[in-house]
């Protein structure tokens, strides 16, 4: 008899399995790398490692899943990111984000809460992967305003924690409420036919500090993407966009050296023969600026079973003093050519070998120079990679 009262609740269980809507996406990746690295100076040195350069970490690899489980019938979910890449240590940064969510008022309001991430008004990459609500093991509680008067705009603001140690905060000072309202993050987006733009602010308290600056605030962040939608219409597979992150915006003046501010613009041309992209970044860090040109191009061929292309990368720095330019003689900061082959199965599974040959100058030590002072060896690095690779999306 015992076994007929759970019968309700299984079914219960099985209708919540069948109504619900579950979506499921990630990557893997991993390889192997040769590195061989020559500075003119000691030996050149050779390595080998399990990895992939392939935006994968810096270890062995990474294995990443995305999931979104949403209940319909009480219009609220869900999600999750496993993301593993210290496989030594793999509960290291495990949770990329963590959050349950619920839609109200007829979906114009969506209140998130847990560990924060998948932000609707992030910078969304390539080569720039920023949220500023994404900060850490800090949770924290995100309220999205979705007006029915104005389809396409998502305004909100956050509410979690301190994006910085607060160990050099004075343990005599109170940390109160305010303070942690001080670090409120305020975002908004919109999606038009014709484009895209979204950004986000993070405001700051003078309780989190960076380790080893002196006290005050650090400054705020901002964080934008921007996108145009019309020219696809006109020249299919054309695509325009930037985004960029400033931090240390109204610093204290103690803390000045610390702003930085990174922009990136991409124009890409992808019809179904080859895609070409031209990527431009311009960072800036106190008074040391770089400039960054990445044009590329690939082959597409047998319906996209095969790609073989290149990318070039130019980078020259520019600023005055101790932290501007790294070597005052360089005629660039450093240089990469890099060609690709990938073969690409068809449903989401890759492999591909990549040589990258880099030169970068470096900051000339004792060993670069003679006995009065001067540079007699050119103070540059060389490094050379190889990188058979394979990978998935699902």
């Amino acid at each position: 008899m015992k076994k007929w009262m759970f019968l309700p609740l299984m079914m219960a269980l099985c209708a919540a399995q069948v109504f619900a809507q579950l979506s499921v996406g990630g990557e893997i990746k991993t390889g192997i790398i040769q590195t061989t690295t020559e500075d003119g100076i000691n030996t050149a040195k050779t390595r080998t490692q399990a990895g992939s350069k392939d935006d994968a970490g810096g270890g062995a690899g990474r294995f990443r899943m995305n999931v979104d489980y949403f209940l319909p019938a009480a219009n609220m979910g869900f999600k999750f990111r496993i993301n593993l890449e210290d496989w030594a240590t793999p509960t290291n940064n495990m949770w990329g984000y963590a959050f349950g969510y619920g839609n109200l008022f007829k979906d114009q309001l969506t209140l998130s809460f847990g560990k924060l991430g998948a932000s609707p008004w992030g910078s969304g990459g390539p080569d720039l992967w920023k949220e500023l609500e994404a900060v850490g093991t800090t949770g924290g509680v995100r309220l999205e305003y979705k007006p029915a008067f104005v389809p396409g705009l998502n305004a909100g603001f956050v509410i979690n924690s301190f994006d910085r140690d607060i160990d050099m905060y004075p343990d005599q000072d109170p940390i109160t409420f305010l303070h942690v309202l001080q670090e409120s993050i305020i975002g908004a987006a919109y999606t038009h036919e014709y484009f895209h733009v979204r950004m986000a602010y993070r405001f700051d308290s003078e309780v989190d500090q960076l380790r080893g600056t002196p006290s005050g605030k650090d400054g705020g962040q901002l964080v934008y993407r921007l996108e145009e939608r019309i020219l696809n219409k006109y020249l299919p597979g054309f695509h325009l966009w930037a985004l960029g992150h400033y931090y240390g915006i109204g610093a204290d003046e103690l803390n000045k050296e610390e702003y930085s501010a990174t922009n990136w613009i991409f124009v890409e041309y992808a019809p179904d023969l080859f895609t070409a992209q031209i990527r431009a970044g311009l960072e800036v860090i106190a008074n040391r600026t770089v400039f960054n040109l990445r044009p590329a191009f690939y082959l597409k061929l047998f319906d996209n079973f095969l790609n073989v292309g290149l990318q070039y990368l130019f980078a020259q720095d520019f600023g005055d003093g101790d932290l501007g330019k790294i070597y005052p003689g360089s005629p660039f900061y450093y240089m990469e050519l890099e060609p690709k082959v990938q073969v690409n199965f068809g449903n989401g599974i890759y492999a591909a070998l990549v040589y990258n040959w880099r030169k970068e100058y470096i900051r000339p030590t004792d060993a670069h120079k003679d006995f009065e002072g001067n540079v007699v060896i050119e103070p540059t690095k060389q490094t050379q990679w190889i990188n058979f690779r394979v990978g998935m999306y699902f």
